[in-house]
C-alpha cells in the first residue's frame, strides 16, 4: 500500500491543490521491508560489481554521498586553478525525477544490465500498477491507481535511477 502525503515546494511552501505538491510514500509490511532490502544489497552488489553505475553518481551508494562529491569538484576546481585551465560544470537538478519515472524502462535497464530472470520477475512484481490513498489531513481519499515512479520510502527505489 502507498499513500500521498503533501511536500513543500522549492519555495518552502506548501500548495496543496497542486498535484506537483504530492509525494507517494511506501507503507510496507515488516516481511516486504526485509525481502527488499535484502533484494537491494544485492542489486546494489551486482550493479556495482559490473561498473554499470557511473563513478559520477554519488547518491544512494556506499562510501559515496553528497560530501564526496562536493570534495571531487573541489578537487577538480584546485587542480584546474593550478594548470590555469578553465573549469566548465553544470548542475542539473532533475525535479521529481523519482516521481515520473517509467517503470518498464528500469526492467529494461536491469535485463540489459544482465539481472537473471526470477530477479527481474520479482521487481516486475514490486512495480506493478499500485493503489493510492491520498490522506489531506480531513480524510483520506481513494484510492486511484498509479502506475509510474517510485515511492519514498521503498528499500529498493534508490537501485531504479531514473532513466
Amino acid at each position: 500500500m502507498a499513500a500521498v502525503v503533501p511536500q513543500s515546494d522549492p519555495e518552502g511552501q506548501r500548495r496543496p491543490r497542486l498535484p506537483s505538491s504530492w509525494r507517494g510514500i511506501a507503507i510496507r509490511s515488516c516481511p516486504y521491508k526485509l525481502m527488499s532490502g535484502l533484494l537491494t544489497r544485492r542489486l546494489s552488489f551486482f550493479l556495482e560489481e559490473r561498473n554499470i553505475i557511473p563513478d559520477e553518481q554519488h547518491g544512494f551508494r556506499r562510501g559515496k554521498s553528497t560530501i564526496t562529491a562536493a570534495r571531487f569538484l573541489l578537487e577538480e576546481i584546485k587542480s584546474s586553478a593550478r594548470r590555469k585551465n578553465p573549469l566548465f560544470a553544470v548542475f542539473v537538478d532533475f525535479r521529481a525525477a523519482f516521481d515520473c519515472a517509467p517503470r518498464a524502462r528500469v526492467l529494461e535497464k536491469l535485463a540489459a544490465a544482465g539481472v537473471t530472470a526470477r530477479t527481474l520477475k520479482l521487481i516486475a512484481a514490486i512495480l506493478q500498477a499500485n493503489p493510492i490513498h491520498v490522506d489531506d489531513g480531513v480524510v483520506v481519499h481513494g484510492p486511484f491507481c498509479q502506475t509510474t515512479g517510485y515511492a519514498q520510502g521503498d528499500n529498493i527505489t534508490p537501485c531504479f535511477s531514473p532513466p
